[in-house]
């Protein structure tokens, strides 16, 4: 991933409290940026699925405020960060293809979105970040609501490996985080060998048995090693993506921290 001049779009729920994803693109955006631009998508099935007329406003007003909560905070990243190409952009159709059309025709160097606490592989209801990692091949930054990157100097930057089907992930922080230890989480196959690595200051590293309750363990590490960032890296064989997904799903539902995917063609 390249550490300067970075592209960031940033996908924003409107029915959603967005104020930590917005904060955690401030904080990326300081550090090194040249464009950010935020997208909502409102659906037309969504918009229609009003009870009737009174929970239809409801709806209505609740995607005004969060659209105004938006706006001020885009104000406040104009303000830090003057020299930045800010562009907001709020569109009503098909979340899905709204996006993919949107990936396809531009080049980002992240994408940004949040990371709900139920059910989180279907944001806005409709797939979001299973088409976000099925069709662009950047950096994921999926922001927790209990891990913002302004209080990450009190937390730990992890990366989950899997040696059997992809190279190990970088640390794509370095510039927000400097000399900050890593913690290694690496998943080995059934009834391997397994270790501990604490010899290291700067990595500090971690083997798991492959079973049905390794990410109830890595969870229970994670949390006790205080990790804000878990940084996983997308393997290039396709073959390997299924084993991918299921990893980044069960990351999603059970550690309490954000994700950062790296795909390995542009994480130089």
């Amino acid at each position: 991933m390249k550490t300067s001049n970075k592209n960031i779009l940033v996908l924003l729920d409107l029915n959603k409290k967005n104020d930590h994803v917005i904060d955690n693109t401030i904080k990326l955006a300081k550090d090194n940026c040249s464009s950010v631009e935020f997208l909502s998508v409102k659906s037309k099935l969504r918009l229609l699925k009003g009870d009737n007329q009174l929970s239809a406003k409801r709806q209505l007003n609740d995607e005004l405020k969060a659209e105004h909560s938006i706006q001020r905070k885009i104000k406040e990243l104009r303000s830090e960060c003057p020299s930045l190409s800010i562009k907001q952009t709020v569109t009503t159709g098909s979340p899905k293809a709204t996006i993919k059309n949107h990936l396809k025709k531009n080049d980002y160097d992240v994408v940004v979105l949040g990371k709900r606490q139920v059910k989180p592989i279907h944001l806005f209801g409709n797939n979001v970040t299973k088409t976000v990692v099925s069709n662009y091949d950047g950096d994921l930054f999926i922001t927790d609501s209990t891990n913002n990157l302004n209080q990450i100097e009190n937390k730990s930057i992890g990366v989950l490996e899997r040696p059997s089907l992809t190279e190990v992930p970088s640390n794509p922080l370095e510039a927000i985080v400097k000399e900050k230890p890593v913690k290694r989480f690496r998943i080995l196959g059934e009834k391997a060998t397994l270790n501990a690595d604490t010899s290291n200051e700067v990595v500090k590293g971690y083997e798991f048995e492959e079973n049905d309750k390794t990410f109830n363990t890595l969870s229970n590490y994670i949390k006790k090693d205080n990790v804000g960032v878990l940084c996983l890296a997308k393997p290039e064989k396709k073959n390997a993506r299924a084993k991918f997904n299921s990893d980044l799903n069960n990351a999603m539902k059970k550690f309490n921290c954000s994700l950062w995917i790296s795909n390995l063609d542009t994480a130089q």
